[in-house]
């Protein structure tokens, strides 16, 4: 939960104006099939269960992502290796750094909401 906070923080600090939250792959779902994101950041366990499904959702709906995650790349699938990883614990300045570069594309966009 406090990786959570700092990631909420940071992503304020980048001009973000929503932020979702999603604590489980139901939730997650959920807000994906519901609202727009212009970027996720997304945890390979989320409440106990693998994300693939959410990473699939995020694919499927274009949605840039980064994994956020203490467990490195392991268990990844290998359709979903190439998005950007965040090890935890990582710092501000690499958070900036992926976040700038999932968003390069959508730079143009006034409004900036999270996953």
């Amino acid at each position: 939960m406090l990786v959570m906070m700092q990631i909420e923080d940071m992503l304020a600090d980048l001009g973000c104006t929503q932020i979702t939250r999603a604590s489980n792959v139901v939730q997650a779902l959920s807000a994906i099939g519901s609202q727009f994101f212009d970027l996720a950041t997304l945890d390979l366990n989320l409440g106990g269960t693998r994300s693939n499904a959410v990473a699939d959702a995020l694919t499927e709906q274009h949605v840039p992502f980064a994994y956020s995650t203490g467990y490195g790349g392991m268990g990844l699938d290998e359709d979903h290796r190439p998005h950007p990883m965040l090890n935890k614990p990582f710092s501000s300045a690499r958070f900036t750094e992926v976040m700038t570069q999932l968003l390069t594309p959508t730079a143009s966009k006034p409004a900036l909401s999270a996953l």
